[in-house]
């Protein structure tokens, strides 16, 4: 059976474009803040302030849109094909095939695996976008510290490497991304250890832990509002899927008898 996602085409793909777009509107917004500098004659003067003040407001108005509305829609909707996959109900239309890999047949024992797999994604994404993010992240940083330790540097451009820094776009992106991946990495490792522990979820302490992993993990995902990358998920999935199920055949050897 081969693989759909209509949650990931109709939900992800506008948020993800929509970041997409807030990215290229705050990066024309630092280049307007520098040529600010340089621009003293009206009417460019003027009109480079307009400018600027009119993609703020864009930006603004983008990122409460992607926080508020499409993230949550998007997630909503993820949380109903995981629970309907896993309960065999239909609680939405719109259903994925091949997202979600197990054959439990216990509802919450088929919950807590999907939930592991989707840890076990998570971080194993997140490790591979957070080098270069990492990466950019310090080259930023001596850029910043030089122009502030800089006996020549102009106040102005100091100011405009801190609100560039310290913005959403960057340094706040990345802390999410590292909080995210420690996060899944955290939930993984609880859930392999109650699997391994556990034959069959039959009573009602097992469910109250499936339950409150759960729970953890789709509250971090709100939480850190990251959207994994598209390439790299489809660059990975091949090898990543392959792990998942020697991870799964292991976990049944784990299991006690």
């Amino acid at each position: 059976m081969g693989r759909k996602d209509p949650i990931g085409d109709k939900y992800f793909k506008p948020l993800v474009n929509t970041e997409k777009i807030s990215g290229w509107v705050f990066w024309s917004c630092a280049a307007l803040s520098i040529a600010a500098l340089f621009v003293t004659t009206q009417p460019w003067k003027e009109i480079t302030q307009t400018i600027f003040v009119i993609l703020v407001i864009g930006n603004f108005i983008g990122g409460l849109a992607a926080k508020l509305w499409l993230s949550p829609r998007a997630e909503d909707q993820r949380r109903l094909d995981l629970l309907s996959n896993s309960f065999s109900v239909k609680l939405t239309h719109e259903n994925a095939v091949g997202y979600f890999n197990n054959s439990e047949a216990n509802p919450i024992q088929k919950l807590v695996l999907s939930t592991m797999e989707s840890c076990f994604f998570t971080k194993s994404i997140l490790s591979k976008m957070l080098p270069w993010e990492r990466a950019k992240i310090g080259l930023y940083f001596v850029v910043w510290i030089a122009c502030a330790v800089s006996r020549t540097a102009d106040l102005s451009w100091i100011i405009v490497a801190t609100q560039a820094i310290f913005s959403e776009e960057i340094i706040v992106k990345w802390l999410r991304m590292e909080w995210l991946r420690y996060k899944s990495e955290k939930i993984y490792k609880q859930i392999r250890n109650l699997v391994s522990t556990v034959e069959v979820f039959d009573n009602s302490i097992c469910h109250a832990q499936a339950l409150e992993n759960f729970a953890e993990y789709e509250t971090a995902k709100s939480r850190a509002s990251v959207t994994l990358s598209e390439k790299i998920f489809f660059r990975l999935n091949p090898s990543l899927s392959a792990e998942w199920e020697d991870i799964k055949n292991s976990l049944k050897s784990d299991t006690p008898h």
